[in-house]
């Protein structure tokens, strides 16, 4: 994705607001200082910043569950609050981007959250000059790093609340105060409308040109359930905040509860209106990542009654520590290219669920959203091409046991035959689906999967496209289990072997067409023989 935008008269302007920048500046100096005294760049990119960056990132997570730790330990036993903390280090995706992906905003806003919380309570015990002016400054920075987060002036609006009545005389009795809270928010926002200053001639701009909201149609369901990044399906131990709700407010100290039930929904809709529902990378959705310190209290209230028996308490814990082992475990498949969730599937998900290496059907499945048979018999073949009147396009020096080999190329795709079959002519029975066959060779690496060569699989209605499946190819040669979702190996044949079953929704006259795609940027790829089966 573009990191910077062009205006109108040519100025590039970074459409990602300061907040992480400001944060990460004593992080910053100290490296830049740091790497005085050594042989790398002094550039902001070398060895001692990254080092400097990764270790402010954690330092700011232990930060927030220490202030978490406090406020959690005045309500609740400190059993349930240790068991809450640690769950939300490596049972959610606080894990992923504390240990993996960690300069990204979500520590960050995790630990100013926590900082909110606990300056919100302060406040309200002692009503301090310098704790609300701290809160102005909180929710400052909160809205600078994350705008859409300026939700969190509710915690400090409602925290504690009883009724409308008597929060409007508390705020009425210090209403003197309130200049300082807004002074705190303006002094976190006055870096950014100066820069925007600068660069646009305004003091607030929208930097996200071509990218914002749908609030007619969030995708709620999908943001918490779907396997394509969704909350609940990677970190399905919040599961427990629902319920928590409940027993949060049964407890005798639940000012933590109005704050929770009205911002928690707000900040899923707002969310999943973004048009990017899914937010591209993390093991789950990430910016759920930023209100875990509020949803501490549910969950911390579940904990807390469910410790109280014996056999729940038990059984939580074995539960839980299966929830953590697998989010542990994915995060291991992630990092091997195994398993990657923006694009997921239920399909892809339940093949690599467990996988240590990835593997054909693994890759298969990502591509297809079809789960893969471990056993299967062919029935009928539809379609052959063993590649041999291809003259202008085999390669000698590359043939598979003396058969022919065609260069897969930009100019040999427009040769290449394509196969076309109608839903009726196939006729498939409930338990019959189609299976590709096709050895191939990579002869070198490439790591934007975007790019690879493809088989395109269009179905076609009325002679119009309605839906488009891609099996890429430079990823699946894969005999010896040392590729990932991002390679195949290289300089090897193997048989790519992909089951597809047909839609539900599919019509008799509907048209199946299978065709070779390459990109230009492609790295070259050997073919031989296709075949297309009906399978069982």
């Amino acid at each position: 994705y573009e990191s910077e935008n062009q205006l109108h008269n040519g100025t590039p302007i970074t459409k990602y607001t300061s907040g992480i920048a400001i944060m990460h500046t004593p992080a910053f100096l100290l490296s830049h200082f740091l790497a005085q005294f050594t042989t790398y760049d002094k550039d902001g990119f070398s060895k001692p910043y990254i080092l400097g960056l990764y270790i402010s990132t954690i330092l700011y997570i232990l930060w927030g569950l220490y202030l978490l730790a406090l406020i959690l330990a005045q309500r609740f036993p400190i059993h349930s609050v240790i068991t809450t903390l640690v769950l939300l280090v490596v049972c959610t995706n606080l894990y992923y981007f504390s240990s993996y992906n960690n300069v990204m905003s979500h520590p960050m806003t995790f630990f100013l959250f926590a900082a909110l919380i606990y300056l919100t309570d302060r406040f309200y015990k002692s009503f301090q000059l310098k704790t609300i002016f701290l809160i102005g400054l909180v929710t400052g920075l909160i809205t600078l790093v994350r705008p859409t987060n300026i939700i969190c002036l509710l915690i400090p609006l409602l925290w504690g609340i009883e009724n409308i009545p008597s929060r409007f005389e508390t705020i009425k009795k210090h209403a003197s105060k309130l200049p300082l809270a807004i002074l705190g928010f303006f002094l976190a926002a006055v870096p950014q409308m100066l820069y925007w200053k600068y660069t646009t001639g305004e003091f607030i701009y929208y930097s996200y040109q071509g990218e914002g909201f749908d609030f007619a149609n969030a995708m709620i369901g999908r943001g918490l359930f779907s396997f394509r990044n969704g909350w609940l399906i990677y970190t399905p131990i919040m599961l427990a905040v629902f319920p928590g709700l409940y027993f949060l407010y049964k407890h005798k100290n639940h000012e933590a509860f109005w704050p929770v039930i009205l911002l928690f929904p707000l900040h899923v809709y707002i969310i999943y209106s973004w048009w990017n529902w899914y937010y591209i990378n993390g093991l789950g959705s990430r910016p759920m990542v930023d209100i875990y310190p509020l949803l501490a209290f549910p969950l911390a209230a579940f904990i807390s009654t469910v410790f109280s028996n014996r056999l729940l308490r038990n059984t939580f814990i074995a539960g839980a520590f299966l929830l953590s082992s697998l989010n542990i475990f994915q995060l291991y498949q992630h990092s091997k290219g195994i398993l990657w969730t923006e694009d997921a599937n239920r399909a892809y998900y339940f093949q690599s669920l467990g996988a240590l290496k990835w593997n054909q059907k693994i890759a298969v499945a990502y591509d297809l959203a079809t789960y893969q048979p471990k056993s299967y018999t062919n029935k009928r073949r539809l379609y052959r091409d063993d590649f041999t009147s291809y003259n202008n396009f085999i390669v000698e020096q590359t043939r598979r046991d003396g058969r022919a080999s065609v260069l897969l190329t930009q100019e040999s795709v427009d040769s290449l035959a394509s196969f076309e079959i109608s839903m009726r002519e196939l006729n498939l029975d409930k338990d019959e689906f189609l299976s590709i066959r096709l050895w191939m060779r990579v002869e070198k690496q490439m790591i934007s999967y975007y790019d690879f060569s493809n088989i395109t699989i269009d179905y076609l209605r009325s002679g119009e496209l309605y839906r488009r499946s891609y099996l890429r190819l430079h990823n699946k040669p894969c005999p010896e289990a040392t590729c990932s979702l991002w390679y195949g190996e290289v300089h090897v044949w193997d048989e790519l072997i992909a089951h597809i079953k047909m839609f539900e929704d599919a019509e008799e006259d509907d048209i199946i067409k299978f065709a070779f795609h390459t990109a230009d940027s492609s790295t070259p790829l050997f073919l031989s023989n296709l075949e297309i089966w009906v399978s069982e």
